[in-house]
C-alpha cells in the first residue's frame, strides 16, 4: 500500500509467497478499509483478471460476500462460466459443506436468480 501511496504504482506480483489473486484480495481489503478508492479499483481489476473457475467459487463464497461490488463482479464471472465452475472440486466441496460458508444460502439464492431469471 505504501508503494502505491508514494508512487501511484500497483505492483500486483507475488508477495510474501502469495499468488497474485490472494495478494490483490488482501490489497482490496486494505484499500477498502482506508478508503483508497483508486487502489481498491485497481485491486478489483486484478481480481477480475486473475479469476479462474476453481478460485472464483472459493472467493465468491468465502471473501466476496464482505463487499457487494466485489461479490457482484465474482458472481458475474461464476454465472458466465457456470458450466465449468460447477464441475470444479472447490464448488462441489462448497455445496457439500455449506455450514463452513456462513453466506452460502444467500449466495446460492443469488446465483440461482441470475442463472434462472424471471420471465
Amino acid at each position: 500500500m505504501l508503494v502505491f501511496l508514494y508512487t501511484d504504482q500497483t505492483p500486483f506480483t507475488k508477495n510474501n509467497g502469495k499468488d497474485q489473486l490472494s495478494y490483490a484480495i488482501e490489497i482490496f481489503s486494505i484499500a477498502d478499509k482506508y478508503l483508497i478508492d483508486d487502489l481498491r479499483y485497481r485491486a478489483m481489476q486484478i481480481i477480475w483478471e486473475s479469476l479462474t473457475d476453481d478460485r472464483a467459487a472459493e472467493i465468491l463464497f468465502s471473501v466476496a460476500t464482505n463487499w457487494p461490488d466485489l461479490k457482484e463482479c465474482v458472481l458475474d464471472y461464476v454465472v458466465n462460466r457456470f458450466n465449468f465452475v460447477r464441475k470444479t472440486d472447490t464448488f462441489k466441496n462448497i455445496k457439500s459443506n455449506q455450514s463452513n460458508y456462513p453466506s452460502a444460502g444467500e449466495v446460492f439464492a443469488e446465483l440461482l436468480l441470475k442463472l434462472v431469471p424471471d420471465s
